[in-house]
């Protein structure tokens, strides 16, 4: 058992440096406690401990605690003083050993606000957690801290930097249609769908234009219809490559395509139309962009609304130091853990229930049974 743990959890943590001096507790076996607590229910440092304390006799069959559970405040500092940039590392070394890349993945790249983190006595912002969503594993492979939702621009080349994007298809909202990101995706091998908006003026008014241009035939097309009550909505997709003529794509590297979505929603009788803007790595037909579009919103649904509904991380009120960012890792390490788990088919918010509930389910959360 405690063998299999250390493959899972330990073995990737316990490079992390140590900055106390003489620790009686081991670093990664304090990391190993706190994923525990949180994914059996645990949202504050009280709760992890109170946990801890509670389940003392198994964690001593994972784990060694020569000095037993550490306390409280030992807990409380080694979230606060630890390098959350070295743990998000740590956390992307660990996704990369247990999640098998695929091949055509495509990887969302999005931004989430942990809201609670804000402290307006201190003046000190709420995070905002950049991270990448793996749609073929479901499964978050790592995250960058930043302050602001305009350091985004920073933070994304940051979080491209520690993935291995070779062969993956990575999407970006508007903020992350920038020359240079479009150009470190090229670089590592992968591809991307970028959103464009006003922020590039210019492509976008270019894009627009080619577009109203062009005849139909001159497109590829693809069309979906979905009826949900009482939205009804027709999405139409379109990829033009024929794109040697436009000026500002070459400052694009890779760019090979354009594409449109265009939706029509009619609710309650009303119609509203909306258009989209896209530029593209490769060459793909108007379903392969359309998948891919679509794709994007997973990271929303499948890891943000997931940390807010199963975790509260909205609600969460630590704000000390590194805390809010080392938790903010910690839950998105219980929350993988938590989705891979098959057996039970209940929500999150259930998983963490049981989990608390019974350490044989668990242990199988954890991969150690």
């Amino acid at each position: 058992m405690e063998q299999d743990i250390k493959i899972s959890i330990i073995d990737h943590f316990s490079a992390m440096d140590d900055i106390r001096r003489k620790p009686l507790h081991q670093l990664s076996e304090i990391l190993t406690i706190v994923i525990c607590a949180v994914i059996a229910g645990a949202d504050s440092i009280v709760g992890v401990y109170k946990w801890s304390e509670q389940h003392e006799n198994w964690l001593k069959k994972i784990l060694t605690l020569p000095y037993g559970i550490p306390s409280h405040d030992t807990i409380s500092r080694i979230l606060s003083i630890m390098d959350p940039k070295e743990f998000e590392q740590a956390f992307v070394n660990w996704t990369n050993a247990v999640f098998q890349k695929t091949k055509g993945d495509i990887i969302p790249i999005d931004g989430k606000i942990v809201r609670g983190s804000y402290d307006k006595n201190s003046g000190v912002s709420a995070i905002n957690v950049v991270g990448a969503y793996s749609t073929a594993n479901k499964a978050l492979l790592g995250h960058v801290k930043t302050e602001t939702k305009s350091n985004e621009i920073i933070a994304i080349p940051e979080l491209l930097s520690l993935l291995d994007i070779n062969g993956c298809i990575i999407t970006i909202d508007a903020i992350g249609c920038q020359t240079r990101i479009a150009a470190d995706i090229v670089d590592k091998k992968g591809d991307y769908v970028l959103a464009v908006k006003d922020n590039q003026p210019n492509l976008h008014k270019e894009i627009i234009n080619k577009f109203q241009s062009v005849s139909n035939s001159e497109k590829d097309n693809y069309k979906t219809e979905e009826q949900n009550r009482e939205r009804y909505e027709i999405r139409e997709y379109s990829v033009i490559d024929n794109i040697d003529k436009l000026n500002r794509i070459k400052d694009f590297k890779g760019c090979k395509a354009i594409g449109k979505v265009k939706s029509t929603r009619i609710i309650n009788n009303e119609t509203s139309t909306e258009s989209r803007y896209f530029i593209l790595s490769f060459k793909a037909c108007a379903s392969e962009f359309a998948n891919c579009v679509r794709s994007h919103w997973r990271i929303e649904n499948s890891v943000h609304w997931l940390l807010d509904v199963g975790f509260r991380e909205d609600k969460s009120r630590i704000r000390k130091d590194n805390t809010p960012s080392n938790m903010s890792t910690i839950r998105r390490v219980a929350l993988n853990m938590l989705k891979q788990e098959k057996t039970e088919k209940v929500g999150i918010e259930n998983k963490r229930k049981i989990a608390g509930w019974n350490v044989n389910y668990l242990e199988k959360v954890l991969n150690i049974c």
